[in-house]
């Protein structure tokens, strides 16, 4: 691994790309290989571009209890969860 998959380590815990082995699962190895093309600050910058986009189409919540009610984007991951097609 180069990329951003490089120096990952799920401390032990179970990974949807790995499961519990050092090498990704089956199912997951198309976004494992494209995660690995990419270099962190490539991935920021996606991450950003997407919360933009997120916010641009009104995909947001406000939390009104707070002094400055602004809109937030909804929470999201920009590396999609894995599931086994027999999941």
């Amino acid at each position: 691994m180069m990329g951003l998959l490089r120096s990952y380590d799920p401390d032990g815990f179970y990974c949807e790309l790995n499961g519990l082995t050092d090498t990704p699962l089956a199912h997951a190895s198309p976004v494992a290989e494209r995660l690995d093309k990419m270099r962190p600050r490539a991935m920021q910058r996606h991450a950003r571009d997407c919360e933009h986009e997120l916010f641009n189409l009104g995909i947001t919540f406000t939390v009104y209890s707070e002094r400055d009610a602004i809109d937030r984007v909804l929470p999201f991951d920009v590396i999609p969860r894995l599931i086994a097609p027999d999941e």
